[in-house]
């Protein structure tokens, strides 16, 4: 039922600014409006906790997970806007309001990621309305500490709100960056809180550099030249004979971290149980191989890869698998039969593993 407006958060905003328009909000910018376009929103799950179908504990955390992501797209709004230093300050006040009346407590921080989203939007947009720097210097005792920019805005928070959220996104960023994130990124937190309560989550072992290529079989790992292939066709040659399972993918996708970061495994497991084949397709540029390779290596990306780097290939993968000649996203997954045929040409993904194996069961005709 929390999907009844579509999964992505950009849907439920949507409908969000209509109803703020059919309110006149724009004429006025009326909190009351504000208010009340929420609880259209919310009405339909509201409506399943007053004929008893919820308890009020769900839906009191449905309601703030709802109204979290709704509000965080509202700061982000601002957030993403180039504004004037009058601008800035103008806007500051009004978000100030709006982060009063839904203000963020550490149960709402445990409940789930949109209210953590809230936050980190409010004091992002705080942030850079009180600085015209991208980085920004604090005062914490004898020392002066420079954080960057991503994590600065915590330093305009509560003590509570900023230490959970700051080690949080550390660790969430480690799991889905690991290249990027290390053990100097940890240290310029605990600068700032050296006896903080998240301390014990942010260990060495999870901070220090590990990618190192002979940690897994490089041989199950192997890295193919597709300048000289024209087509998706030619570019499964080397698997004829095979099944294969496809991930399009880039290393500058965020979600796609995700999904190698949290489900990859499991999926690898399966494959190789049915021996099938993982074939990674790569929208990237090829003048940067080293970080290419890297990020197949910590993942553990267990397969063929291929980056799409000329413009026929593009084409025909966009042509076979998106119905499209001009735009395609990630991750994205398909399922080619032993003879190259395509069996599924948008398959479920990798989180979704019960309906990614039935479909597999039932595509290659496995025997369960």
């Amino acid at each position: 039922m929390f999907n009844h407006f579509d999964f992505y958060p950009g849907v439920k905003f949507g409908l969000f600014t209509n109803y703020l328009e059919t309110l006149g909000y724009s004429k006025s910018y009326d909190s009351k409006i504000l208010d009340s376009a929420l609880k259209m929103i919310y009405n339909p799950f509201d409506s399943l906790y007053k004929i008893g179908k919820v308890t009020k504990e769900f839906n009191s955390i449905l309601k703030e997970q709802l109204y979290g992501v709704i509000i965080a797209e509202f700061f982000s709004k601002f957030i993403r806007g180039k504004l004037s230093p009058d601008e800035l300050k103008a806007n500051l006040n009004f978000v100030n309001g709006i982060y009063k009346n839904y203000p963020v407590n550490k149960k709402m921080l445990q409940n789930g990621i949109y209210s953590s989203i809230i936050a980190y939007n409010f004091y992002k947009f705080k942030n850079v309305a009180n600085s015209n720097n991208s980085k920004l210097n604090d005062k914490v005792g004898a020392k002066k500490n420079k954080i960057l920019n991503e994590y600065s805005l915590w330093l305009a928070a509560p003590s509570n709100v900023a230490q959970y959220n700051w080690a949080k996104g550390l660790i969430d960023a480690k799991a889905l960056f690991p290249l990027e994130i290390g053990v100097k990124d940890r240290d310029e937190f605990l600068s700032v809180y050296p006896k903080s309560f998240m301390k014990k989550y942010l260990s060495d072992d999870i901070f220090e550099n590990k990618i190192i290529n002979n940690k897994i079989d490089t041989a199950s790992v192997v890295f193919f030249n597709s300048k000289k292939l024209f087509s998706f066709d030619s570019l499964i040659s080397n698997l004829k004979g095979q099944k294969i399972f496809v991930d399009f993918w880039a290393t500058w996708c965020f979600p796609c971290r995700m999904e190698f970061a949290e489900y990859n495994k499991a999926v690898d497991i399966f494959c190789e149980k049915h021996n099938i084949k993982r074939l990674y397709v790569a929208f990237e540029k090829s003048d940067n191989p080293k970080n290419f390779k890297n990020t197949v290596y910590a993942y553990n990306l267990k397969g063929s890869h291929y980056i799409v780097d000329n413009k026929l290939i593009e084409e025909d993968i966009l042509r076979l698998f998106y119905k499209s000649d001009k735009f395609y996203n990630v991750p994205h997954f398909a399922l080619i039969s032993a003879d190259g045929k395509i069996l599924n040409n948008n398959a479920p993904r990798l989180s979704d593993s019960n309906k990614l194996f039935a479909e597999m069961i039932s595509k290659f005709e496995l025997v369960k």
